[in-house]
């Protein structure tokens, strides 16, 4: 039988022990910083609302009740609540229906990580002011996690991946823990990452269930930790941790400024509902349509030119035979056409009748996709040329639109919320809206997220 030496089981180094410390540690945010997470909560339940009948999230909700016990937590989609690991499951994937979540680096931390804190606070009785804590705590191991990776991408989803640590940190914090019960949290949940950008590529439904494992992963790994069951102490940088294995990093970037400065603040707020792969060639047709007054009926041909990775997630070519939202999500071909004969692209193009609209189709065979080799940006940049009878119109995007260097203004912003809740209730997303505003905002306040979590229920489910 072989044996472990002592070099396989060295004590954690700095970098483990510190996001343990900081998972549970006292936090200092800025009253600016603190106002951004409030806002991104409410973007993601107000999403998650939207998403409660997105494609796959019904059976979603099958496997949780048929897999997870019951238990405290309120399930969005309505139904009888569940254990914090099944409701966070089935929730974080209605988060992540519309493809509309924010967006750091690589990962959606939102779409996880709001799902676990409101999932276990309201299973503890945690106030909203720790829920809120939790959610900073995270997003920022998510963030910095992506932050630190070191490229090129292999093909792991950083979503699902990260997001498995970020979700156990959330949790460890909500539930009382050590610094050295973060630890074991941090160590167990390397054993349940996973997640493949194969699932974008393919337009499978697994796309909605990645995010929805990470949460309940994260928590399950934070709960066995007060059954006795201990985690890998070198889980990032050993030999067989996250870095080897998976995707390299690199600890001064995880690092820098941890607990004095946070990233999570600095997310894009994404403007279509879409990947965001297809953001910036969307925005820079929209920029030429409107300075050059172009008709889309009128454009012969549309030639983008974006980076291999931006290729790699929605280069392929639109075919809504099978899954047609996730093909329409993760088809910049579908994303031109829409805004070039639509002059937008919102939810409402995600409705299946107008993913299949026929005109819609043939308009796709005008777009050619070309890759520049040369550029190594995931977002950005794209060049976009238009071609019509009156000549030729080229521009291009640097800045992807929703980013905290080209932010959505306030109005966009609430425009982008009413929509979707215009998805579940036609006649009042707006009264829906500042119900859910003045209850986000009220959470600095309240004893408990529990009446959080109906009224994001009630809304979700009002008239049926």
């Amino acid at each position: 039988m072989s044996q472990t030496s002592a070099s396989d089981r060295d004590a954690p180094v700095a970098t483990e022990k510190a996001l343990a410390r900081f998972a549970v540690g006292p936090l200092s945010l800025s009253d600016e910083d603190a106002g951004i997470g409030r806002r991104n909560l409410l973007e993601t339940v107000v999403l998650g609302i939207a998403g409660v009948d997105g494609p796959g999230v019904a059976s979603i909700e099958q496997l949780a009740r048929a897999e997870c016990a019951a238990g405290p937590a309120t399930v969005w989609r309505g139904g009888p609540s569940l254990a914090p690991s099944g409701a966070a499951m089935v929730n974080a994937a209605a988060t992540s229906a519309l493809d509309g979540d924010t967006l750091y680096g690589s990962v959606h931390a939102d779409a996880v990580i709001v799902p676990v804190v409101l999932a276990v606070g309201e299973a503890v009785g945690a106030s909203g002011v720790d829920v809120l804590s939790a959610h900073a705590v995270g997003c920022e191991v998510m963030c910095r996690l992506s932050e630190a990776a070191t490229p090129p991408q292999r093909g792991w989803t950083h979503t699902s991946l990260y997001g498995v640590f970020g979700a156990a940190a959330a949790t460890a914090r909500l539930l009382g823990y050590s610094e050295a019960q973060a630890a074991q949290a941090l160590g167990i949940a390397l054993s349940l990452a996973a997640g493949s950008q194969q699932t974008n590529i393919d337009r499978a439904l697994t796309k909605r269930l990645q995010p929805g494992l990470a949460a309940r992963h994260g928590i399950f790994a934070a709960a066995a930790v007060g059954h006795g069951v201990t985690g890998a102490t070198n889980w990032l940088t050993g030999r067989g941790g996250l870095w080897s294995l998976y995707q390299g990093g690199e600890p001064s970037r995880l690092l820098e400024g941890l607990g004095a400065s946070f990233l999570f603040p600095r997310a894009i707020q994404k403007v279509y509902p879409v990947c965001s792969c297809s953001h910036a060639a969307m925005s820079a047709l929209a920029d030429l349509m409107a300075k050059h007054g172009l008709v889309g009926h009128e454009i012969d041909r549309i030639a983008v030119t974006i980076t291999p990775f931006m290729n790699h997630m929605v280069g392929g070519g639109f075919d809504p035979s099978e899954n047609p939202v996730v093909a329409a999500q993760f088809s910049l071909e579908y994303g031109l056409a829409c805004m070039a004969l639509r002059g937008k692209c919102d939810l409402a193009d995600l409705d299946v009748d107008r993913v299949r609209d026929p005109e819609i189709a043939a308009f796709c065979n005008r777009i050619e996709i070309s890759v520049d080799t040369s550029q190594t940006g995931e977002l950005t940049p794209a060049v976009v040329e238009v071609s019509t009878r009156q000549g030729r119109f080229s521009g291009s995007c640097d800045t992807m639109p929703g980013s905290p260097e080209r932010p959505m203004t306030g109005a966009e912003f609430t425009e982008k919320l009413v929509d979707c809740l215009a998805q579940r209730n036609k006649g009042r997303p707006q009264r829906n809206l500042a119900r859910l505003s003045d209850a986000v905002e009220a959470l600095i306040e309240m004893p408990t997220v529990r009446d959080l979590n109906g009224l994001i229920a009630a809304i979700a489910n009002e008239g049926k």
